[in-house]
């Protein structure tokens, strides 16, 4: 997976640690002096400057995903940037300094986010862990999240009993809703999904034709998923 990234910021710094730790390549255009995550950054000067011209030549297109996060200071280049990167057919999401600029954004047809300390983790499970067995992250109550885990054969969670993997006690998360998709082939081939509910008990063996939601604090969701992702 490759992310072309331009801008500077709070999340922006968060998204490329996370993308660092998970060894996903990172291009970064920068102003800002003091980002030192990657190696792979290029300085500009000014952000006015980056025409369609300037990403053209660095294969904008090329890249799974392209963010985009300026201050207000520079929002009409912002909005310029993404709309050249759209138009050159990238997945684009605008990281949006505040909610007032949305509807320009909705006009636009551009993806976009409005970070705070509770949405940051979950940019970063719809930009990130989606590819992998997390499905989505969302905010559930206060500072606690619900996780979406699709089990894959591979998964180091597949074919356990929930009390073997001691999630309590280990990443302070508890399983509250499990089920299994079937899919069905009707007359004429065509096919239909039925999602039955897995009763979740201490002896439930998680297999790889289910799904699971997991809901925690901030940092058991992060413990947790770094794990699923270890090596």
């Amino acid at each position: 997976m490759k992310v072309f990234m331009v801008g500077e910021g709070d999340i922006l710094e968060i998204l490329m640690e996370e993308f660092s730790k998970n060894n996903i390549s990172v291009y970064l255009v920068s102003a800002e002096s003091n980002i030192e995550i990657t190696d792979n950054i290029e300085r500009v000067e000014d952000y006015s400057k980056l025409d369609r011209d300037f990403f053209e030549k660095r294969e904008v297109s090329s890249f799974d995903k392209c963010i985009v996060s300026l201050s207000e200071k520079n929002i009409l280049e912002m909005i310029n940037i993404s709309t050249i990167l759209t138009e050159l057919g990238s997945y684009v999401l605008a990281i949006l300094p505040n909610k007032k600029y949305k509807n320009i954004f909705d006009k636009l047809g551009i993806n976009y986010i409005i970070p705070s300390y509770d949405t940051a983790f979950k940019t970063v499970g719809e930009i990130l862990l989606k590819y992998g067995p997390v499905e989505s992250v969302i905010p559930f109550v206060e500072d606690y999240f619900v996780t979406k885990i699709n089990i894959s054969p591979d998964s180091k969670i597949c074919n356990k009993k929930v009390s073997d993997l001691d999630l309590r006690n280990k990443f302070n998360i508890n399983i509250i809703l499990a089920f299994r998709k079937d899919f069905v082939v009707l007359e004429k081939g065509i096919s239909k999904v039925f999602v039955d509910k897995v009763d979740i008990k201490p002896t439930t063996t998680l297999t790889s034709d289910m799904s699971i939601l997991i809901v925690g604090p901030f940092e058991g969701i992060k413990k947790f998923i770094d794990y699923l992702y270890e090596t």
